[in-house]
């Protein structure tokens, strides 16, 4: 090789290592006023970046608006911090970094991977609106907070009656407690434990706690008298969350006690009670609905329901007074009634009743909740006012071999089953058909009149009290019938303001004619031709109740 060509390859070796290590200045150079090439901070590239611009990106990807605070109980409570001017600044920890970097060093650091780096950024809050979350939060809302005026007491719940409460064990120190949160805060940490960092602080009064210790076990045993009262599905149960309504008071809400020391029961808020059962189970004379077995709704009035359970009231105060003195407990019984339903409870009808449809003119006797027998029947009749009424009932009483005795009749009935005063059902042997719309002109006197056939099994099954509701079903009106019902009441309406104001109009031109002619005579006015006063619609004569008359049942 001769001495040229080597020198050649000289001048090219070091070309290229001149041009690499310009490229390599270049590159640092070029990253001069930024982060160097390859450089991470927290996982963000933030090469050529100015401390401002990787700022910007490490705020945008800054995550800690809430922090959870751990009570006593272990229970967290998360503290929302959007609103308490949290800010996050990462500028400091940056401005560290850039200062640290070499712009000529720059490779031994890409390639020892020594400019990859973790950062946390500096946290300012407004205390005042940090302390003032705190303050309403449910934390603070619901805990026993520090005080002088902590005792022990006894507290009235409605849930347990009387209880006693301890305010001198773990209280909490709300200035502690904004100390430590804001700490934690500005750590970032994620929740914070309230027991562990010493915000609760209890005292002792060991002769306070003996003398409401001693008061409450008098309280105590007043209250724990517990009796359960058996409405039927439903049940009623007296225990502390009611007796403890039973304690007399005095005006300044402190315990009575009498001669004896013995704390004194407020027999009225006895009797108030009884009558908030009365209230809430007493079903007759009370506006009720039915389904009728084809599914429509049948509304009655109080004066319609005639069945029912009503409270003996008094009777039943005596009896929880006695109950109450005896000192037994988990008593279980039912209330005293004045007049009882078959069934009680909510539903008094239960699943045995007997329902008349008038409309349909069928009886339905569901037992258990299934139809076990079904009729027609002829009802009172209507065209004579004798309509049988709507009743929400039950059978009061049964007998045999019956004479109904009315105006200008007297008939023999093998079944009577009544109802409601002169009203029943019984067999109709005289008729040779039933349902319909016979009773409409050919009705009976009020009562249910059905076939022998029917009554001779229907009547051996029936108890007694059973429930038993007459109604006529509510007249569905086509809704296009109800629309031109009423433009056709809107059109007779216009017609006489129209009329009116053509009288009106009439009236005045007269006048005015009077007023024009004051020397001669008055015409003759014509007068209103006389208007029909509205008579009161006849009233059907009213007829005699059908009384049963118990007559011996016939010899075979």
């Amino acid at each position: 090789m001769n001495r040229k060509a080597i020198t050649s390859g000289v001048i090219a070796v070091l070309g290229i290592l001149l041009l690499a290590v310009s490229l390599y200045l270049g590159v640092g150079f070029y990253y001069r006023h930024g982060f160097g090439f390859g450089t991470t901070v927290n996982g963000e590239d933030v090469s050529s970046l100015t401390v401002e611009e990787a700022n910007k990106i490490l705020l945008s990807k800054y995550m800690y608006n809430a922090i959870e605070i751990v009570d006593k109980d272990g229970i967290g409570h998360s503290l929302d911090l959007s609103g308490v001017e949290l800010k996050a600044d990462y500028t400091p920890g940056l401005k560290e970094i850039k200062a640290k970097a070499n712009p000529i060093t720059w490779g031994k650091a890409y390639f020892n991977k020594t400019n990859h780096y973790q950062i946390e950024p500096e946290i300012s809050v407004n205390d005042e609106l940090l302390n003032k979350a705190i303050d309403n939060s449910e934390l603070i809302k619901n805990s026993l907070l520090y005080g002088n005026e902590n005792t022990v007491k006894i507290v009235k719940t409605e849930e347990e009656g009387y209880t006693i409460v301890d305010e001198t064990k773990d209280m909490l120190h709300p200035e502690t407690v904004k100390s430590c949160v804001k700490a934690a805060v500005l750590n970032r940490q994620a929740s914070v434990n309230l027991m562990d960092e010493g915000c609760y602080e209890s005292k002792n009064d060991p002769s306070l706690e003996s003398k409401v210790l001693s008061l409450y076990k008098k309280v105590d045993n007043f209250q724990k008298f517990h009796l359960t009262y058996v409405m039927g599905d439903h049940e009623e149960v007296v225990d502390p969350s009611v007796t403890a309504n039973w304690i007399t008071l005095d005006e300044n809400g402190e315990f009575l006690f009498d001669d004896e020391g013995n704390l004194i029961l407020d027999e009225k808020a006895v009797k108030n009670y009884v009558a908030s059962l009365a209230a809430k189970y007493d079903t007759k004379g009370r506006e009720r609905d039915f389904k009728s077995t084809s599914g429509k709704i049948i509304h009655f009035k109080k004066e319609q329901v005639l069945y029912g359970n009503v409270l003996d009231q008094n009777a039943e105060y005596k009896q929880l007074l006695a109950d109450i003195a005896s000192g037994e407990s988990n008593i279980r019984r039912e209330p005293k009634y004045d007049t009882k339903a078959f069934a009680q409870g909510a539903d008094d009808v239960g699943n045995t009743y007997i329902e008349i449809n008038m409309t349909e003119q069928h009886l339905y006797y569901y037992k258990n909740g299934v139809i076990v027998q079904e009729s027609d029947f002829v009802s009172g009749c209507t065209a004579r006012g004798n309509g049988t009424p709507e009743l929400f009932a039950c059978v009061r009483n049964k007998a045999k071999n019956v004479t109904l005795i009315g105006p200008g009749y007297e008939s023999f009935v093998y079944y009577w089953m009544g109802i409601w005063r002169g009203y029943g059902m019984h067999d109709a042997t005289w008729r040779g058909k039933f349902g319909g719309e016979i009773y409409k002109t050919n009705g009976s006197h009020g009562c249910i009149n059905l076939p022998l056939a029917f009554i001779k099994e229907f009547y051996p099954e029936v108890e007694v009290g059973t429930p038993l509701i007459t109604f006529y079903e509510p007249v569905e009106t086509d809704p296009e019938e109800i629309k031109k019902q009423e433009e056709a009441k809107k059109l007779e309406e216009e017609r006489k303001a129209e009329e009116a104001r053509k009288a009106e109009e009439e009236r005045k031109r007269q006048e005015e004619q009077q007023q024009q002619q004051p020397e001669q005579q008055p015409a003759e006015q014509p007068q209103p031709e006389a208007q029909p006063q509205p008579q009161p619609e006849p009233q059907p004569e009213p007829q005699p109740e059908p009384q049963p008359e118990a007559q011996p049942e016939p010899q075979p």
